[in-house]
């Protein structure tokens, strides 16, 4: 979403923009052969003269059943080291793509960039063999679907659940949103084995979320959404975010009564970066709310804010990002409080380091697993 990053890189020569499976085959074979690749669809190249080469975007990869395997060869990555450190899981995807238009979110321009259908999923074949392959070569005790809404899709997900709970029975957990939720699609999870579902709030003011963050779910769904989650037997989890443009510590405020009421069993909260290509990155520019000694390194960690808010000092958004999730558990559960308080202080990433040999400890005493 931001080519122009090429110009800033004396060592970046060509870049890549949307999907890459059919570009990146191109490109090595055009290497291979000596052969010249400037015109390679999707791809920028900077020639050695310096002349930008922009060329044409490819439609969007329609059937994804067409691509290989990922590549989980020993000799290429060790795989098994990455379930390891993320606490025995594999992380997966079935699809692709969001139908949303969050404002905060890269996915809507990401839609824009090709031509063709962008959201998409792999044949409940497909993505049953590729697990059936990662179960038979490595060791791993769940699963996390990463897809941004698992349930957008509900034949796919009610012959998913039915094949998976007979031919894989792993726990796994997922991320949705509260619109395509509903009691039956939670029970199916469930039934099987999924063990959590996560969802967005991001904010818990409904004007405000409608307005600005283009989230137009009201509240009454987001509780009766969790309800449901809790009353098949999965655990929740809620995004959150803190820092918007337009934002005051009084909506915030919302945000940490919202996750209180919906007595949600994790959350996590980021503090708001604006992304280039997204629609609030255009309200911050047109509004000259970036800082002006704002570090690009800064933009990735969501732990600081590169923002000027007249409605929200720096200072208070700091201060509500580390407290939010103490905010959110006291008074119910001081254990998750004073841990979630530790973890997102100033030392939480040093101490996260040092502790890491009973990161999984911690992270089920957090829990509460």
């Amino acid at each position: 979403l931001y080519p122009d990053c090429i110009n800033e890189s004396p060592h970046l020569d060509v870049l890549c923009r949307g999907e890459g499976e059919e570009t990146i085959v191109e490109l090595v074979r055009r290497l291979a052969g000596g052969r010249n690749f400037s015109d390679v669809r999707n791809l920028w190249v900077k020639r050695a003269d310096g002349e930008l080469i922009k060329n044409p975007m490819r439609p969007f990869i329609e059937n994804l059943d067409a691509l290989p395997f990922s590549d989980r060869d020993p000799d290429f990555v060790d795989y098994q080291a990455i379930i390891d450190s993320d606490f025995d899981r594999v992380m997966f995807m079935l699809s692709r793509g969001c139908p949303y238009s969050c404002t905060y979110c890269g996915s809507p321009a990401m839609g824009k960039l090709q031509e063709g259908k962008y959201v998409r999923f792999f044949s409940v074949d497909r993505a049953i063999g590729e697990l059936k392959d990662i179960q038979a070569r490595f060791k791993f005790k769940s699963i996390f679907f990463a897809d941004d809404v698992f349930t957008i899709n509900r034949k796919f997900v009610f012959e998913f659940a039915e094949r998976y709970r007979k031919e894989i029975g792993i726990p796994f957990e997922v991320t949705t949103r509260v619109e395509s939720s509903s009691p039956d699609v939670f029970q199916a999870l469930a039934d099987a084995g999924c063990t959590r579902v996560a969802m967005g709030i991001e904010s818990g003011d409904e004007e405000f979320r409608r307005a600005v963050l283009n989230r137009r779910m009201s509240n009454d769904k987001i509780v009766k959404s969790f309800a449901w989650a809790k009353e098949a037997g999965l655990s929740t989890k809620s995004y959150n975010i803190v820092g918007f443009p337009h934002e005051t510590p009084e909506i915030h405020e919302r945000t940490v009564a919202l996750n209180r009421r919906l007595d949600v069993d994790s959350n996590v909260c980021y503090i708001f970066q604006p992304y280039p290509g997204t629609a609030l990155f255009d309200v911050c520019k047109d509004n000259h709310l970036f800082k002006e000694d704002a570090p690009v390194t800064e933009i990735v960690s969501r732990t600081d804010t590169v923002l000027e808010l007249p409605t929200f000092k720096r200072e208070e958004v700091l201060k509500s990002y580390r407290n939010f999730a103490f905010e959110v558990y006291k008074g119910k559960s001081w254990r998750k409080a004073l841990l979630y308080k530790v973890y997102y202080s100033r030392f939480g990433e040093a101490l996260i380091r040092v502790l890491a040999p009973i990161k999984k400890f911690i992270r089920n005493l957090a829990m509460g697993t």
